[in-house]
C-alpha cells in the first residue's frame, strides 16, 4: 500500500519535474549565451586618423568636436585646410563617435550642422559610406581627417597617424 502511495506521489510530481528540466536547460543556456557575449565584447577604441604626412602630431578631446562639429577648418597649430571626412549617418559607429566623443545625438547634430552652415561659417564633411572608404580617402589625401574603430587587439592601418584615441564605452 506504502508502494503504491509513493508511485502515485511520483507520478504527480512528473509534470514538476519536466517544468525544473526546463528551466534548468534556459538557466544553462543563459549562462553560456552570456560568457559568449562577455568574450565577444571587446574594448573599441575610436582613433582619429590622418595622412602620415601631415605633421600635426596630436588633437585635444576639445579640438576633435570642434573640426567635426565644422566650426574648426585648418589643423591646429600649422594652419593647413583640413578636409573632414565623416561616416554616413547610418553608420553604427557615426552615431558612436558623435554621442561618446562629441556629446550630440544625431537629432540635434543635424540641427547644430544646420544653423551653422546657415550662418555661413560652417562646412559639411565630405561623406563615405564605410570605415574602409574613409581609411582609403584619408591615406591618399594629405589634408584629409577622418576617425576609425579598431577593436581590442588590432594593429592601426598602415598609411594613418592617429592624433586622438578614445575607447568607447
Amino acid at each position: 500500500m506504502q508502494q503504491s502511495f509513493l508511485f502515485l506521489r511520483f507520478v504527480a510530481l512528473i509534470p514538476y519535474l519536466g517544468l525544473l528540466i526546463i528551466l534548468g536547460i534556459a538557466q544553462v543556456s543563459f549562462a553560456e549565451d552570456e560568457s559568449l557575449e562577455s568574450e565577444k565584447i571587446k574594448k573599441i577604441e575610436v582613433l582619429v586618423v590622418v595622412n602620415p604626412a601631415n605633421p600635426v602630431e596630436k588633437l585635444t578631446l576639445k579640438q576633435v568636436k570642434q573640426i567635426f562639429l565644422g566650426r574648426m577648418r585648418r589643423f591646429p597649430g600649422v594652419n593647413a585646410e583640413m578636409d573632414v571626412v565623416d561616416l554616413s549617418d547610418s553608420s553604427e559607429l557615426h552615431y558612436q563617435f558623435y554621442q561618446q566623443i562629441v556629446n550630440m545625438d544625431p537629432t540635434r547634430l543635424k540641427r547644430y550642422r544646420a544653423r551653422y552652415l546657415f550662418s555661413g561659417q560652417g562646412r559639411l564633411p565630405k561623406i563615405v559610406t564605410s570605415e574602409s572608404d574613409m581609411i582609403f580617402f584619408v591615406q591618399k589625401r594629405a589634408a584629409a581627417v577622418g576617425y576609425i574603430a579598431l577593436k581590442e587587439g588590432e594593429q592601426t592601418p598602415e598609411g594613418l597617424k592617429v592624433l586622438f584615441r578614445q575607447t568607447l564605452k
